[in-house]
């Protein structure tokens, strides 16, 4: 019986890991090497936030630390011009 439950909780981790939470999941799957920097500058960081704070995070994280690189914007749009 011990040899089941062992099995059993084997096989609901890895279920749990396989559709589970970005938390829980191996990312290699996800992932890809073009996806991450490493220099003597600069590396990547991989966040999960729910979609609930989705919001809160991509407004605050470039003011976490002086060395966050900030996204690209787009340019604004030009003013009207008037004659």
């Amino acid at each position: 019986m011990g040899e089941y439950n062992q099995l059993k909780g084997q096989l609901t981790a890895l279920a749990r890991k396989a559709g589970g939470s970005l938390a829980v999941r191996d990312l290699g799957g996800i992932l890809k090497p073009g996806d991450v920097v490493d220099t003597e500058n600069l590396a990547t960081l991989f966040v999960v936030a729910s979609a609930h704070a989705k919001g809160e995070w991509l407004s605050a994280y470039e003011t976490l630390s002086d060395f966050v690189a900030r996204a690209p914007r787009p340019a604004p749009a030009p003013s009207p011009v008037c004659c």
